[in-house]
This record gives structure tokens, C-alpha cells and sequence, in this order.
């Protein structure tokens, strides 16, 4: 990466990091979702999330039938994007997107980390995405409302708690071998991805099948914690998240011996949805002009429905 693209993404991490900061955390706590979003994300975003939309990755750009047919469902799309998510290839089709006023990037990560073709993109759309410090913030204030009581079972987040109640736990067991010491890891992690009360209910478990050497066990608490923190993120955003069959195809076995039932769950799923409305994108049709209908008609069919 340029020095120069890296050194102008740390001048604006730190801009908006100071930015952030100044808005008190606790009288976010104390506001509705709306309010913490009028403090914390750009207007022009703050007004697109007041519409009904879906969450979608900005891997699934490289698919505009995949996009425009969500958009027949939903006004705005909350698009997430990683350092790796963020090319070049994709930014043109963004960029019409979000002229168009169809969806608020989120990049997840630091602008230090993004290439000089994706910083220009975040610069010149930056009243029209919500910073990674902003999201963390955000986040953290919609899922810890200062209406959560103080008890064992309904606790506020805290990194520090989870880290070292696994800690402690770990070191009670003697002689952990590698395979088991990863998955705790894995684990770990999960739990502290995003910050939601949810996942301190998860430490008697977690903790059950450390000490039981229930190495199954935890991994299964680990993919849970995924599952809650997508679940939980997607609340925060008011947003749905949607499940694309050809990923979940990949991750099935790996899943199955976790989770004996998913299969048969998801396969009913699916079958209910084929019962319903079905709507594709028309072949050889170019995305912009598909845009051009779309962006007349967006929300209607779910009026409809």
C-alpha cells in the first residue's frame, strides 16, 4: 500500500476515533436507535436507514441479479465490506448504487488498511457510509441500553469479563492439548466479536465444557456465538440478513456434526419460501437499466406481500 494512502487512512482514523469519543456513551445508552443514530452516522445515512432494508456483503456486488432482486424486497441495502471485500473491480458498481441512494457501505475495518482505489471511494462517499469507529460505537450503545439490570443473568457486555472468566477457566484444566486449546480459541473469539448482553449468558456453558474437556461442545458454543452475534448485529441496524443457499451449500459439513438437525431445518426452510413469491432478475438485461426499474418499484412488492 502507498505510504501516502496510509498515512492519510491514519490521520482520518484518528479524526473520526476523537470524533467518536466525544460523544458520551452513557447518554447514548439512555436514547432509541434513531436518536444514537442522528449523534453518530452522516444524515444522508441516518434517512436511508429509516427505510426498510437488508444486509448483504460486498462480495455479493459481483452478483447484480443477486442485488436487484433484493432490491425489488427492500429500499436501501447495508452493504459490509473488509480491506479484502473492498476492490476495485466492485467500486464502480457501488459507486451507481450509492448515487442512486440504494445502500450505506459499512467498511469493517481501520481506513489505514484500505488501498488507495478504496480510500478515494470512502472519501469521496464519506457522508454516506458509517465509519468502523461509528459502528463500534453504535453497536455497542443499541445492544447495552442503560435499562439493563444489573444481575448474573442480564448482564451489560464486557470484553474483560468473557476473556478472563475463559482465562480462569482454562487454566483449571491441566494438560489441554493443542487441538482442544484452538477450539477454546475459536471460542473466544466469537464471543467477543460483537458486544451483545447475549453472549455473557453464554459463560456457564462455555465454561462447563472447558472443565468436561467437551472439545464438540465448545465449538458448537462457538458457532452459536456466530450465529447470536449476526443476529444481534443485524438488530442493532434494523436490517435483515439474508441466507444465500450457495454459501450454506460450503458450510454444511461442517456444520452437520455440530448441529445434527441443520440440514433438515434449513431444507423446510427453503421449501416454505419456494412456495411464495419468486422473483428473478431478467437475463441479458444490462444492471443499470435493471436499476432504473427496480429503483421505480423497490418496496412495492413487499407492500404487497
Amino acid at each position: 500500500m502507498p505510504t501516502r494512502s496510509r498515512n492519510l487512512g491514519a490521520l482520518w482514523d484518528k479524526a473520526e476515533r476523537q470524533r467518536v469519543r466525544a460523544v458520551d456513551m452513557d447518554a447514548l445508552r439512555g436514547l432509541g436507535i434513531s436518536s444514537i443514530r442522528q449523534r453518530l452516522f452522516p444524515q444522508p445515512v441516518v434517512r436511508r436507514l429509516q427505510h426498510p432494508h437488508a444486509s448483504m456483503a460486498f462480495a455479493d456486488l459481483d452478483s447484480p441479479e443477486y442485488v436487484a432482486t433484493l432490491l425489488l424486497f427492500y429500499d436501501n441495502l447495508v452493504v459490509e465490506g473488509c480491506r479484502r471485500c473492498i476492490t476495485p473491480q466492485r467500486l464502480p458498481f457501488a459507486s451507481d448504487l450509492i448515487d442512486r441512494g440504494l445502500i450505506v457501505p459499512l467498511p469493517l475495518n481501520n481506513y489505514e488498511t484500505y488501498g488507495p482505489e478504496a480510500l478515494n471511494f470512502l472519501e469521496e462517499y464519506q457522508d454516506h457510509h458509517i465509519s468502523p469507529q461509528a459502528q463500534g460505537k453504535y453497536v455497542f450503545a443499541v445492544l447495552n441500553p442503560s435499562s439493563i439490570p444489573d444481575t448474573p443473568d442480564d448482564r451489560v457486555f464486557c470484553r474483560n469479563c468473557v476473556s478472563t472468566n475463559i482465562r480462569d477457566t482454562t487454566k483449571t484444566v491441566p494438560n489441554i492439548d493443542p487441538e482442544f486449546s484452538r477450539a477454546i480459541d475459536v471460542a473466544t473469539r466469537a464471543l467477543l466479536d460483537v458486544p451483545s448482553p447475549m453472549m455473557m449468558r453464554q459463560l456457564n456453558s462455555i465454561r462447563g465444557d472447558i472443565r468436561n474437556g467437551n472439545k464438540t461442545g465448545v465449538l458448537r458454543l462457538a458457532a452459536q456465538a456466530k450465529a447470536i452475534g449476526r443476529l444481534e448485529y443485524e438488530r442493532a441496524f434494523e436490517s435483515v440478513h439474508m441466507l444465500r443457499l450457495d454459501e450454506y451449500e460450503t458450510l454444511v459439513s461442517q456444520l452437520a456434526p455440530l448441529f445434527p438437525d441443520l440440514h433438515t431445518n434449513v431444507s423446510e426452510m427453503v421449501e416454505f419460501c419456494a412456495r411464495g413469491l419468486r422473483v428473478d432478475f431478467s437475463p441479458g438485461m444490462q444492471s443499470d437499466k435493471y436499476l432504473d426499474v427496480v429503483q421505480d418499484y423497490r418496496g412495492t412488492l413487499r407492500n404487497v406481500l
